[in-house]
């Protein structure tokens, strides 16, 4: 029995503080495992990976914040006891490089959003974390956005 669907990670942490990369981003992580089968005894993993830019703009037009964020996570994890079900882990997003224009602040942080769920059925669980990524440019014309993401065991990523 596969039972409950956990995080095996952290819930919250900093990517960009001050208009500056946090260094420990990359090594915090979230993911939804199943409660009752050791980590040893999943196997199949496969990474996905990517990226996004995020630009803003001063009330001139010029670009005063830029930003690359990464994300990876890995999916396809499987266990004997449901080999139809799968699920996700190592679920990361973090800052590689981060420019902030001198008057300009930028953070961003990330949280998950609730808890592990399932997205697909009974008998063949997909593992899924929704992680919110909140960014907020503060300057002239300050800013916040909030974007969610979504890692599934099926390897598919989410975003709204």
């Amino acid at each position: 029995m596969i039972g409950a669907i956990v995080n095996a990670g952290k819930t919250a942490w900093d990517i960009i503080k001050d208009g500056r990369a946090v260094s420990t981003a990359q090594s915090a992580y979230c993911g939804a495992v199943p409660e009752k089968i050791p980590f040893t005894k999943l196997y199949g993993w496969k990474k996905k990976t990517g990226s996004w830019n995020v630009v803003y703009e001063n009330l001139y037009g010029i670009d005063v914040i830029e930003c690359e964020l990464k994300y990876s996570f890995q999916y396809n994890g499987q266990c004997e006891a449901h080999p139809k079900s799968v699920f996700v882990t190592n679920f990361c997003v973090w800052a590689p490089k981060c420019d902030v224009a001198w008057g300009f602040t930028f953070d961003v942080n990330a949280s998950t959003r609730g808890r592990p769920l399932n997205v697909g059925t009974k008998d063949k669980v997909i593992g899924a974390i929704p992680l919110l990524v909140r960014m907020s440019a503060g300057g002239a014309n300050s800013k916040s956005q909030t974007m969610e993401l979504t890692a599934r065991g099926d390897g598919k990523l989410l975003t709204k």
